[in-house]
C-alpha cells in the first residue's frame, strides 16, 4: 500500500462584505442627508426690509411718513433696522410703533439714523397655563415703524 496521503485542495474566496444592510444603511444616510439639505434650504428663505413709500417730494417745512416694513418667506423672530438719513435734509418728527407687528425693545434717533430692536412673541401654553414655546412668526409683510419727517430744505 502506498502511504500517499490525500490532500484536499482548498480554494480561499473572498466575499464581499457589500450585503442588503450595507446598502440599506447607505440608502438611509442619504435620505437623512437630503432631508437636511431640503429643510436648510427652506430655512435659507428670503428677507427684505422695505421703505414705502420709497421716494417723496415735499417743500421745506412739510412732514411726510415713511412706514419701514418686512417681507420674509421664513419665519423672522428678531428685526434690527437702521434707517440713515442726511440730517442736513430731514428731521425725524416721530418714531411710531402702534401697529406694529413687531414688539419694540428699544429704539434710538440720532442726527442722520433712526434704530429700533424688535422681536416676534406669541407664546404657547399648555392646558394649565405653563409657558411651552413661542409660535414662529408668520412670513409676508410686516409693518415694523413709521417714521415721520420734516423737511428742513428741499433735496
Amino acid at each position: 500500500m502506498s502511504k500517499h496521503k490525500r490532500v484536499a485542495a482548498t480554494k480561499i474566496v473572498k466575499r464581499s462584505t457589500f450585503s442588503a444592510v450595507t446598502l440599506l444603511a447607505v440608502v438611509f444616510v442619504f435620505v437623512i442627508a437630503g432631508y437636511y439639505l431640503l429643510q436648510n434650504a427652506k430655512l435659507a428663505g428670503t428677507s427684505q426690509l422695505l421703505i414705502a413709500p420709497s421716494s417723496v417730494n415735499v417743500q421745506a417745512g412739510n412732514t411726510f411718513t415713511v412706514e419701514v416694513k418686512d417681507n420674509t418667506t421664513t419665519p423672522v423672530n428678531m428685526v434690527k433696522t437702521n434707517v440713515t438719513f442726511e440730517p442736513s435734509l430731514l428731521e425725524v418728527v416721530n418714531v411710531d410703533f402702534n401697529g406694529s407687528f413687531y414688539t419694540k425693545v428699544s429704539s434710538s434717533t440720532n442726527s442722520g439714523s433712526v434704530t429700533a430692536d424688535m422681536y416676534y412673541l406669541k407664546p404657547i401654553y399648555d392646558q394649565n397655563g405653563n409657558l411651552i414655546g413661542n409660535e414662529p412668526a408668520p412670513t409676508g409683510q410686516h409693518l415694523i415703524h413709521k417714521i415721520t419727517f420734516k423737511a428742513k430744505a428741499a433735496g
